[in-house]
């Protein structure tokens, strides 16, 4: 017999009963809908950070670490992108500069054409700077002719058909390649190797890489100069270049 407290017990301490439910089981529909989402997710996230620009203002606050006291000049990415990796012949002046400007420049832009003069001067006004040409190509026009300065430049004439191009400025230089050939004849090139090259575009990367750096650097017209790093922009004379370079040197 059950005692009063044991039916008691009963009565308001019932055992649990544990519910019969069965373990959930996920189909394999269930599971490729899953995988599908999260694999959506991923890819997305992926996309979101190729996709995203590098700050500029960001990369052109980069701390400097001083090179050298007389250049002014800093190891960073920044100096990287200013100067860019230049081939032999789109440089002129002194090995070891106080100044070094480089120009991202067009050669049909009107006012890179009105600072050409004054640019032609300084390397002998100067001895101790340095000059720097890069590309900035917006059109079919400038793109040709920028691998043609280059191509001249294989054969050590990069400065003449430079002059060239800008003393025979038109509104559709650039345009026929007939043109481009026929001021190439002017200064005794090889014909023949400088039309292979040019058809080629053998100096596309080089000019790839002017139109990143000047991307990057937020460089939007031509001319734009930097000078010892400092950034200008627009036609500079010759009286300009002096005011600017003459308390960096002296």
């Amino acid at each position: 017999m059950f005692s009063v407290y044991q039916t008691l017990e009963k009565k308001y301490n019932p055992m649990p009963q544990l519910p019969n439910h069965q373990p959930v089981v996920m189909s394999e529909k269930h599971w490729l809908v899953w995988l599908f989402i999260i694999g959506m997710f991923i890819a997305l996230f992926i996309l979101l950070k190729l996709l995203m620009p590098t700050s500029p203002a960001a990369f052109l606050n980069t701390a400097p670490t001083t090179l050298n006291e007389t250049s002014g000049f800093y190891t960073t990415d920044r100096q990287l992108a200013v100067e860019g990796s230049p081939m032999p012949w789109n440089v002129a002046g002194s090995l070891n500069p106080q100044v070094t400007i480089v120009e991202f420049m067009d050669f049909t832009c009107i006012h890179c054409l009105a600072s050409w003069p004054a640019l032609r001067q300084l390397t002998s006004l100067y001895p101790n700077i340095k000059v720097i040409m890069r590309n900035r190509t917006p059109s079919i026009r400038s793109l040709n002719l920028a691998l043609a300065a280059h191509c001249a430049g294989e054969q050590g004439r990069y400065w003449e058909i430079h002059d060239k191009f800008f003393a025979n400025a038109t509104n559709t230089l650039g345009t026929d390649i007939k043109d481009i050939l026929d001021i190439a004849s002017q200064i005794n090139l090889d014909r023949n190797a400088f039309t292979t090259c040019l058809q080629n575009r053998k100096y596309l990367d080089q000019i790839k890489l002017d139109t990143a750096d000047a991307t990057t650097l937020s460089i939007n017209g031509t001319p734009t100069w930097f000078i010892n790093g400092t950034k200008l922009e627009g036609e500079l004379t010759i009286d300009d270049f002096k005011t600017i370079i003459d308390p960096l040197i002296n």
